[in-house]
């Protein structure tokens, strides 16, 4: 595992590890099914047009599948030297390094150490926490808020936080994946869900809870002025959406071997939950602009 490679390295020779290892999750996620299928959005209006597009990203999800374990929403696979410094640093001061390595190393010993609230204040409070990766800073927000709620499957708050880190303010024009420019509207992925068979579909429905999931948690406010000027559907609308994708895709026997269809399954279940839990993150704890 990564954590474990860093602990004998230099001060420079880790911001080099850091640096290239985000370079190969990208290079990596730049081939993902959020990021190339977003042809969908010039082919919503046209897609009669292009007859092969579904034959060539039917072809596609085939490939995709190999790359399930890469593609999957996940956070605590993705932090970096940084947040382990940050961490140490909050909670030794930056002394004990090899006690926190060891610590950091055991996945389960990591979440106990980030479910301390000296941890939340410190991602709050101490300017070092701008350094973190957007995985750790998500991570600790929604486990926190999601503990505070009940929720307490690490696992949830693992694949909520990686799906926010992954969704919000990042790679502009892709609608499967961009919030602020994307599909906001059921109807986008109604149109290509009920179109869709198989592993295809199962993508297309993890995509639109994901993309419900976010828009509802992080931005009630959008929807609540889109249903007063317009009388589009109001929030109870958007989250059942939600949860209809996530339970269709929990329960899609297409999906890809590895899947986790317990957790898409348990999270369909305690979105109204969740849901709340992140308005109240996003109303306290995160900046979102206008």
């Amino acid at each position: 595992m990564w954590r474990k490679e860093w602990t004998g390295l230099s001060a420079s020779e880790r911001s080099d590890a850091t640096r290239d290892k985000a370079n190969n999750q990208d290079a990596c996620r730049c081939q993902s099914f959020d990021h190339l299928v977003c042809g969908a959005a010039g082919l919503r209006q046209n897609w009669l047009d292009a007859p092969y597009y579904w034959l060539a990203l039917m072809a596609w999800f085939d490939i995709k599948d190999a790359m399930w374990e890469e593609w999957r929403a996940t956070s605590r696979d993705r932090f970096t030297c940084a947040d382990f410094e940050f961490l140490s640093a909050v909670l030794s001061g930056g002394q004990q390094r090899g006690s926190m390595a060891k610590l950091w190393d055991d996945p389960d010993a990591l979440v106990e150490m980030l479910d301390l609230k000296e941890v939340l204040r410190g991602m709050l409070d101490s300017p070092s926490a701008l350094g973190v990766s957007p995985d750790f800073y998500f991570y600790v927000l929604v486990r926190h808020a999601f503990l505070h709620a009940g929720i307490t499957d690490p696992d949830m708050a693992d694949y909520v936080a990686g799906v926010l880190a992954r969704q919000v303010g990042i790679r502009a024009g892709d609608p499967h994946h961009d919030i602020a420019c994307g599909y906001t509207h059921a109807s986008d992925f109604i149109s290509v869900i009920s179109s869709a068979q198989g592993r295809m579909k199962f993508h297309f429905q993890v995509a639109a809870g994901n993309q419900f999931m976010v828009l509802t948690g992080l931005f009630p406010s959008f929807i609540a002025k889109r249903n007063e000027r317009r009388g589009a559907p109001d929030l109870a609308f958007y989250e059942s959406f939600a949860q209809r994708a996530y339970q269709g895709a929990a329960d899609n026997p297409k999906a890809p071997g590895k899947v986790p269809r317990m957790l898409l399954g348990a999270l369909a279940e305690a979105l109204p939950e969740a849901r709340k839990s992140l308005n109240r993150m996003a109303e306290e704890f995160v900046f979102l602009g206008d």
